[in-house]
């Protein structure tokens, strides 16, 4: 990867950063390589989809520029587009290492889950082990990923505010779900019938409808000051619970 600034001075610092949770925390890298204008990065299976940005400053001008973030990744075997509620076009992608790219600007579209239509990415259900929803997407339809039997991850954007009714129901080996932190409304049934020992709830969010977390494997749970509604069994039948 390169990046190339210019500064009258010609005082300029690179620092490399990078982010293993898909963009939410970045962390600089700390070799001499990582102090110049290119980053040569050899893949391994450590470092497959880890995402990378520079940061540029003009010491003269106490200037601090950071770069658009790249990102390595496997080769895509599937890919398609559709329109969200806005009008913007969506992308998603699933890559060969089994992860399911959203990206696009908007909230997914309503209507692609109550007609009793597949989704768009259905004959790839029992590919599909891990799924990110990238910065730009408010919002996951209901009944997105229902069902689908190999999920075991699920990363959110800080932009994602609302994850819609029966999401990610039945989605049986996940164990692991990266909220985003601007989150307000988990809808019905969201993450009902998964393995989640443990969640850690945005502070932003407001509501949580019937059956959201009904029946996982959650041992301990911090209610954010925030939540004004909970509904009936939200986390009914969790019996591991303590806390």
């Amino acid at each position: 990867f390169k990046v190339l600034a210019e500064c009258a001075s010609g005082d300029i610092e690179y620092r490399w950063q990078s982010s293993s949770d898909y963009g939410k925390t970045w962390l600089y890298c700390g070799d001499e390589g990582c102090r110049s204008n290119t980053l040569t990065v050899k893949l391994t299976n450590d470092n497959v989809e880890t995402m990378y940005r520079c940061v540029i400053q003009d010491k003269a001008e106490n200037l601090t520029i950071i770069s658009e973030a790249v990102q390595t990744r496997t080769p895509v075997i599937a890919d398609g587009t559709m329109e969200s509620e806005e009008g913007n076009t969506l992308r998603w992608e699933l890559t060969q290492n089994g992860t399911f790219f959203l990206s696009g600007s908007g909230a997914m579209p309503w209507d692609m889950a109550w007609h009793n239509e597949p989704q768009p990415w259905a004959n790839y259900k029992d590919s599909i082990s891990r799924v990110v929803v990238e910065s730009g997407i408010t919002q996951i339809t209901g009944y997105s990923f229902k069902g689908f039997s190999g999920i075991t991850e699920v990363y959110l954007a800080n932009t994602v505010l609302a994850v819609g009714d029966h999401a990610f129901f039945d989605c049986r080996p996940l164990n692991h779900v990266d909220f985003s932190k601007q989150l307000t409304h988990i809808g019905e049934a969201a993450f009902s019938h998964c393995s989640l020992t443990h969640i850690d709830l945005p502070d932003s969010l407001t509501q949580l409808d019937r059956e959201a977390f009904y029946f996982n494997l959650l041992e301990e749970l911090v209610i954010p000051d925030g939540l004004e509604t909970v509904s009936n069994q939200a986390f009914g039948y969790n019996l591991n619970l303590k806390t």
